[in-house]
């Protein structure tokens, strides 16, 4: 009987203990690293990212898949998946592969509503899946969100290369030289 009892106390100190250790760790910090494009299709495109995850915290991060969404212009435009199982070194970073899929009304809705903007908004958001035993599992929310300005090709616009003069062209307009 008091062979059970110190099993019983032993074990439930390592569970509060386990408990405690991943209560207090930050989430990864989650950005798109790679995208290659797979499978066209007339309703909807494939394409495979990869996830740059960067652990924050003083201990490696075990995760074992995640899920995300992008929205354009806060606009949905892709969702994606991976069941990858990585290992994040403590204050380090590492990359999962995962698949991603994009509707064409989503496309086709973002080229409809593009008119004259002047920046590109995205936000990545999902959740990251820690790997653990049944009832220590769990996961974690990141989001990302950045903007790409725009400059539409005016004069000294964001699209302009230092150090490139513009160029005449034939039709009595200028041409500006852009490395491709």
């Amino acid at each position: 009987m008091l062979r059970r009892r110190s099993f019983l106390t032993l074990g439930l100190a390592f569970v509060a203990t386990s408990c405690a250790m991943v209560g207090d760790s930050e989430p990864p910090i989650v950005s798109l690293a790679d995208l290659r494009v797979g499978r066209m299709g007339l309703f909807e495109q494939e394409a495979f990212v990869t996830l740059r995850l960067r652990n924050p915290n003083d201990s490696a991060m075990p995760l074992d898949g995640a899920k995300f969404n992008i929205k354009l212009n806060g606009e949905p435009f892709a969702r994606g998946v991976s069941n990858e199982s990585i290992t994040i070194p403590r204050l380090g970073d590492a990359t999962m592969e995962a698949t991603m899929v994009i509707s064409t009304f989503d496309v086709l809705n973002q080229f409809l509503n593009m008119g004259n903007l002047q920046a590109l908004t995205y936000e990545l958001d999902g959740t990251a899946y820690y790997s653990g035993l049944g009832f220590l599992r769990r996961s974690a929310p990141f989001t990302q969100t950045g903007k790409l300005k725009l400059g539409g090709g005016q004069q000294g616009g964001a699209n302009q290369v230092p150090g490139l003069d513009n160029l005449p062209n034939r039709q009595g307009g200028y041409t500006t030289l852009v490395p491709m």
